[in-house]
């Protein structure tokens, strides 16, 4: 069992270590330079942050260059009483927290000076937080204001958002006039923007949202076109793609979805597509009321898929008609 004079050092050395790892030296500090088994005191003289080479004075006066890992702090071998080590690690514990203030305080003027006075996202106050509560629902008036005044100011021309959420938020949003587009989630899996289905359909109800949309003027952007890549019908990522995909908008797992893709290669003995990715993105492009689409891509033979696919132009209808039979069999499946 630690006595409490131990706990004391433990704590004291915890801290002088993370205050080791974060230290930066300059110009000036004083620093203990560790050689094998010995250790002298020494003054930073320079700093290359290029190379990360320093050059010191050492206390016998000879100059010398040394690596950062060569370096510790006076404070993690300072001798002396325990009150004295305590004062000590606080005092630059402190330096480090100015320095720090000092650098965010020099990045906010690098950008008012390259953004104007007023920059966009310059002057986020990080401890405010807004509370929703069942009286008042949706606290989006303010941030719709900020938009509008970052539009006035000329900083954007148009604005939109990420249609994931509540559907009732998301049609009010809409039905805003703040928004110039929208980017929604529509696919072979998530159909629900464009058509109601039955009850007990795994996915979230967007309820129309692309036909809200058209409405309102707010251009769309349909996302998550092949579903994260379960649209493939493959459990297989590419080397540079997420190792893991969370599903958004099918309420289940990528493993559920990829198994659920591979219902639709049925339509693919039809002649309707050549394969599952062409069937996905031409059923995407399928609806009159889409704006454009956004496809994940990870190789330039899957650009050139893709752009075949788009050429080949939206699906016909009885492949439609097929497609919507075997999406309401997803909402029996048990």
């Amino acid at each position: 069992i630690m006595t409490r004079r131990e706990r004391r050092e433990a704590m004291l050395d915890g801290r002088t270590a993370a205050l080791k790892r974060h230290w930066i030296f300059r110009a000036g500090d004083e620093a203990t330079w560790i050689q094998g088994s010995s250790r002298r005191n020494c003054v930073i003289v320079s700093v290359s942050g290029a190379t990360g080479v320093y050059r010191i004075l050492t206390d016998n006066a000879a100059e010398t260059t040394v690596y950062r890992s060569d370096l510790a702090t006076r404070v993690v071998t300072y001798i002396g009483s325990q009150d004295e080590r305590e004062v000590a690690i606080a005092g630059w514990e402190r330096t480090l927290a100015a320095r720090r203030r000092a650098k965010q305080r020099q990045l906010l003027r690098d950008a008012r000076e390259t953004l104007g006075s007023d920059p966009a996202g310059a002057a986020v106050d990080w401890r405010r937080s807004f509370i929703t509560t069942d009286y008042n629902p949706y606290y989006d008036s303010f941030v719709r204001w900020q938009f509008e005044k970052l539009r006035a100011a000329g900083k954007t021309r148009f604005l939109g958002f990420t249609a994931k959420g509540e559907s009732d938020q998301l049609h009010q949003l809409v039905d805003s006039g703040c928004f110039d587009s929208a980017q929604i989630f529509y696919n072979l899996l998530v159909p629900t923007a464009s058509e109601s289905m039955p009850p007990g359909y795994p996915s979230e109800d967007y309820r129309q949202l692309l036909e809200a949309a058209a409405r309102a003027g707010v251009g769309s952007i349909g996302v998550r076109v092949l579903a994260g890549g379960a649209l493939s019908g493959s459990m297989a990522r590419h080397p540079i793609g997420l190792p893991l995909v969370e599903p958004i908008g099918s309420n289940t797992d990528y493993a559920t979805d990829v198994e659920r893709a591979r219902q639709f290669m049925p339509l693919l003995e039809t002649g309707a597509a050549q394969s599952l990715t062409e069937l996905a993105i031409r059923y995407a492009i399928s609806h009159r009321s889409l704006s454009t689409t956004e496809i994940g891509i990870a190789t330039i033979e899957e650009l050139q898929d893709a752009a075949a696919a788009i050429n080949r132009g939206p699906l016909p209808h009885d492949a439609l008609e097929r497609i919507r039979a075997i999406q309401t069999g997803f909402a029996n499946a048990k």
